[in-house]
C-alpha cells in the first residue's frame, strides 16, 4: 500500500520494485573486498567496496566510502588492500 507517495519497505529490504539496486551500507553490510581506491586530495582516498550477500538474498551494489570511514570499522581489510597495492607496484 502506498502512503504519502512512498512505497513502504519492510526491514529485510525486499522491494516491490526490483529495478532500483540497493547500495552497500558500511553500517549494516559486510564487505567482501575493496576493489579500487582513488586519491581525491592529500588527505582523502575514495574506496570502492564490494559487499557480501545479505540474509534476504540481496547483494548490494558496490559503493564508495572514504578510507577514513572504512578504517574505523575494517582497518585490517584496508591495510591488506594497501599492502597489495604497494607489493604489486614495481617501484
Amino acid at each position: 500500500m502506498i502512503k504519502n507517495g512512498m512505497i513502504p519497505l519492510n526491514k529485510s529490504d525486499s522491494r516491490k520494485d526490483k529495478k532500483d539496486p540497493i547500495k552497500g551500507d558500511l553500517q549494516i553490510d559486510i564487505p567482501v573486498k575493496i576493489t579500487s581506491g582513488v586519491k581525491i586530495d592529500d588527505n582523502t582516498i575514495l574506496l570502492t567496496i564490494e559487499w557480501c550477500k545479505r540474509k534476504n538474498g540481496v547483494t548490494p551494489i558496490k559503493s564508495k566510502y572514504s578510507s577514513a570511514d572504512f578504517m574505523k570499522k575494517y582497518p585490517t581489510m584496508l591495510i591488506e588492500f594497501y599492502e597489495t597495492k604497494i607489493l604489486n607496484n614495481k617501484a
